[in-house]
């Protein structure tokens, strides 16, 4: 996104979903810490909801510690997800059922 209005654009980096500081060589930290941690990757999860809904009072940025803490309980959603009934993929769209999972409604509704 950029303001067409100046001559050059500043780049708006998604602190929240795509730190730059945590993609190395194309490979997102998230996913190497999964990699490695195996079953403990839910617990990982937990730990940094905790560590975001505890700081987002003290650190100078409340929304943006709790957008964190929210897209770390999306993955640890994500990863606890187990469909209660196979559907194909034309009968059920899988970020909609996400969506009602975390709470949220579609855009569609």
């Amino acid at each position: 996104m950029s303001d067409k209005s100046l001559p050059f654009s500043f780049p708006i980096t998604d602190m929240v979903n795509h730190p730059p500081h945590y993609n190395q060589h194309g490979v997102e930290c998230i996913d190497a810490i999964k990699a490695t941690t195996g079953d403990n990757f839910k617990d990982y999860l937990k730990g940094n909801i905790m560590k975001y809904l505890w700081r987002f009072d003290y650190k100078g940025k409340p929304i943006e510690d709790l957008q964190k803490a929210r897209w770390y309980l999306d993955k640890l959603i994500d990863e606890v997800y187990e469909p209660e009934y196979k559907l194909t993929t034309s009968e059920l769209d899988p970020d909609k059922e996400l969506d009602r999972l975390r709470g949220r409604k579609s855009s569609a509704d």
